[in-house]
């Protein structure tokens, strides 16, 4: 319901690394809010000085640290906006959408969002990580297979554009990963149950209904850890839960764990340290008790092979040694890389 500067502050203060916007009132292209972590959509065209979609307006706030791996950034028409970030194992191509609701009278449509939706989604990447997030008037019936879970707030479908979203959700392998996670137990019709409804009514009588997702590459959704509806924007700015909820989510990277190897400095050492060097390691060779010789094991002997064995066998324990004695004075005398 329309952005201001005192909200934009207040987005600010969530320190989100991604958030979408929806329902700016086409007011995202004000001066102030313009940045390198602001990506907005198109603004409404006016016909006679009165917008043609006065409810239309959505944006992406990005954190600095995420702002500093945007690889590009784009919209499609007044309702859709999108960035690619670098990830550590993946790109994430991060969409917010506003799809209209069921009731418009005039254009844009349900319809016509998905099909720009549609053919922005084309453009991805197949080893890119899909996030697709928003408001999308209508609810998604639950445990429908590889797009929504257990915890969503109906079973039946709905009369709107559902099977449309679905439908795209199938061709993009998405999943709508804020329905597995169980959400907290509120009190409505005078029970606690447990709801994860994104949207409330003005008429304290009508149902809280979830409108608004976030669906992800099935691939990549077990890296979403938490997903929660929070109401605490929804009474910063009505002073009460009312219309839309905030629907918040964690992202956790699986990266492969990399060893620590220890590496030694050798440029650190001085003209003092060599000669300290040279003799720990003289001190470690005497030390070691020294194998008994025997005469046949310094004559080659090319006829059977007995004595030129022995000679190999005893160069590789005198290797073997060395080796150890100087890889221990290394770890004593010779600092560490940092």
């Amino acid at each position: 319901m329309s952005y201001s500067y005192e909200r934009h502050d207040y987005c600010k203060l969530l320190q989100y690394d991604i958030l979408g916007l929806t329902e700016l009132h086409n007011l995202q292209e004000q001066k102030r809010f313009q940045s390198r972590t602001w990506v907005h959509s198109a603004p409404a065209q006016k016909v006679e000085g009165k917008s043609t979609d006065p409810a239309a307006g959505v944006a992406i706030m990005l954190s600095n640290r995420m702002a500093d791996k945007l690889l590009d950034e784009g919209h499609v028409g007044t309702r859709i906006a999108w960035v690619r970030l670098k990830g550590p194992v993946c790109n994430l191509f991060y969409i917010v959408a506003y799809i209209p609701h069921k009731g418009r009278t005039s254009a844009p449509y349900a319809k016509d969002t998905i099909s720009q939706l549609r053919k922005l989604l084309r453009t991805v990447r197949k080893s890119e990580c899909v996030i697709l997030a928003g408001d999308f008037n209508c609810q998604l019936r639950r445990n429908v297979l590889g797009c929504t879970g257990r915890w969503c707030m109906t079973t039946r479908p709905d009369d709107g554009h559902e099977e449309q979203i679905l439908d795209l959700m199938r061709e993009n392998d998405l999943f709508a990963v804020d329905t597995l996670f169980k959400p907290k137990t509120k009190k409505w019709d005078g029970k606690y149950r447990a709801c994860n409804g994104t949207y409330r009514s003005k008429e304290k009588k009508k149902r809280p209904r979830k409108l608004d997702y976030i669906c992800v590459s099935n691939r990549w959704k077990s890296l979403m850890v938490n997903v929660e509806v929070k109401w605490g924007p929804s009474i910063h700015r009505f002073g009460k839960p009312f219309d839309h909820g905030f629907l918040s989510a964690i992202w956790r990277w699986k990266t492969s764990k990399k060893k620590k190897v220890q590496r030694s400095n050798f440029a650190a050492m001085g003209s003092q340290s060599w000669p300290e060097f040279d003799t720990r390691l003289r001190i470690k060779l005497q030390a070691q008790e020294e194998p008994p010789k025997n005469k046949e094991t310094y004559v080659i002997n090319a006829g059977d092979g007995g004595p030129a064995q022995a000679l190999k066998q005893d160069l590789a324990s005198e290797y073997e040694l060395l080796t150890k004695c100087v890889q221990e004075t290394i770890k004593e005398v010779v600092p560490e890389k940092q």
